[in-house]
Order: C-alpha cells, then sequence, then structure tokens
C-alpha cells in the first residue's frame, strides 16, 4: 500500500535536511564532527522509519477492516434479495389479498401482542380488527390452549427447539 504524500514529503524534506547538514558539517568541520553526528542521525532515521511504517500499518488495518466491511455488506444484501419474495408472499396476507384469505393469521410480538391480522382471523375470532390488534393473542384463547400457545412462544424464542 502506498504511504500518504505527506508522509512521503515528510521523507524527502527530511533526507534533504540531513544530506544537507552533513555536507555542511564536513565543509565547516571536518570529517570528525560529522562522525560525531552518525549516532544522532541514526537516531533520527530510525524513528522516522519508526513513524512511517506505523502509518503504512494503519492504512493496511483500515483497508482490511474496508474490505471485510464490503464483504459483510454484500453478504447482508445478498440475504435481503433472498428474503423479498418470502417477505411479499407473507405480507400480501395481510394486505389485498387478505379479504380472500382461507386461513385466519395474526402477526403478534413474542410477548403475544397483536400487530396485524387478516380478514380470516377477524372471521374466525368474532371481532373486528381494530379491536383485535394492540390486544394479548392468548386473550382470544381458551385457557388450555392458551398454556399451550405460551409454550410454543418459548419453544421459538429459544430457538424452535421442541416445537410441537
Amino acid at each position: 500500500m502506498a504511504q500518504k504524500p505527506e508522509l512521503d514529503r515528510l521523507a524527502y524534506v527530511s533526507s534533504a535536511a540531513i544530506a544537507a547538514l552533513m555536507r555542511e558539517a564536513a565543509l565547516q568541520y571536518g570529517v570528525v564532527v560529522l562522525v560525531a553526528a552518525i549516532p544522532i542521525i541514526v537516531m533520527f532515521l530510525l524513528s522516522a522509519d519508526f513513524i512511517f511504517d506505523r502509518a503504512k500499518a494503519a492504512d493496511e488495518a483500515q483497508a482490511k477492516l474496508l474490505e471485510m466491511a464490503k464483504r459483510e455488506l454484500a453478504v447482508a444484501n445478498a440475504h435481503a434479495a433472498e428474503l423479498q419474495p418470502s417477505e411479499r408472499r407473507f405480507h400480501s396476507d395481510f394486505t389485498a389479498r387478505s379479504t380472500h384469505a382461507a386461513i385466519g393469521m395474526a402477526l403478534a410480538e413474542q410477548n403475544g401482542k397483536i400487530l396485524q391480522v387478516n380478514q380470516a382471523a377477524c372471521k374466525l375470532l368474532s371481532y373486528e380488527e381494530s379491536y383485535l390488534v394492540g390486544n394479548a393473542f392468548g386473550a382470544y384463547l381458551p385457557a388450555d390452549d392458551f398454556t399451550l400457545f405460551l409454550n410454543e412462544i418459548a419453544a421459538v424464542r429459544d430457538g424452535g427447539k421442541n416445537v410441537t
């Protein structure tokens, strides 16, 4: 992965500055001063190298995270596309086709609160949709069936194990 432009400029300017300082030191003070400056120059170059390596590692990590996010988005979009036909069929039973549905259906929250019902369910329970929506589904079941209903809801919450 390429370094950021500002790091490239910094590396160039640093190298040029060190070269100029080394030349001037050699011309004015001789090779002895230049030899004495070498440890300082080496420390500077090692520090610069460390900074560049950290920047490169951060860029690579960010690129890896971006690639992972793209893959996850692609998988999520694929799942959404796979679910669309099923969702359309399911929701159509509560909308345009609901007056002709032969099976009573209700869409409820996990706690049993009714969110939607189709016309067949309204006829089966002998209540208007406006009365059923918002109420607990268990209120319309006989006591024995209500216990069975609660057990089935618990089984679904547990991942579908032991659903009858």
